[in-house]
């Protein structure tokens, strides 16, 4: 069910959602659930984007250095086992990493990224074995990631 973020017509080669803009691929459509997060997926498609946000407002400047990202990926998915693929960079600061779920049901890889003020969090889910177009179209919206200019900025 469409939830009325802006995916169509594409800002130049860019897409409107929310506070962030993004590059969405044409074969991605809108397939978010009523008050979930923003889900992303190819109608002919294996797996799911999703996307959340968490803006800065107002307080102390938030730490979202690399090392703060790979932190917080790592120490909040413990549970999960050792990931595979685990990416750290510092411009702009990003980490990613991929688990499987379930007994190997699932692959999800999970991606925090961030401008130094705010931060994305997103997860393409496939079952096995992963599209590869999908998920480098995946990695492509996360890498595209803009945060838009709030007042308090």
């Amino acid at each position: 069910m469409p939830t009325g973020f802006d995916i169509s017509p594409p800002l130049g080669p860019r897409c409107r959602l929310g506070d962030i803009t993004l590059v969405i691929p044409r074969d991605w459509c809108d397939t978010t659930e009523p008050k979930g997060p923003l889900t992303l997926s190819r109608p002919e498609g294996t797996g799911a984007f999703q996307l959340s946000t968490a803006l800065y407002e107002a307080g102390q400047i938030p730490d979202f250095s690399a090392a703060t990202l790979r932190e917080l990926l790592l120490k909040s998915r413990e549970h999960l086992g050792v990931p595979a693929n685990l990416v750290t960079e510092t411009a702009p600061p990003l980490a990613a990493a991929t688990w499987l779920l379930d007994n190997g049901a699932f692959e999800v890889r999970f991606w925090y990224v961030s401008d130094g003020l705010n931060l994305a969090m997103a997860t393409y889910t496939s079952a096995p074995p992963v599209d590869a177009h999908e998920l480098a179209d995946a990695e492509l919206m996360v890498r595209s990631i803009k945060f838009l200019p709030t007042v308090t900025q």
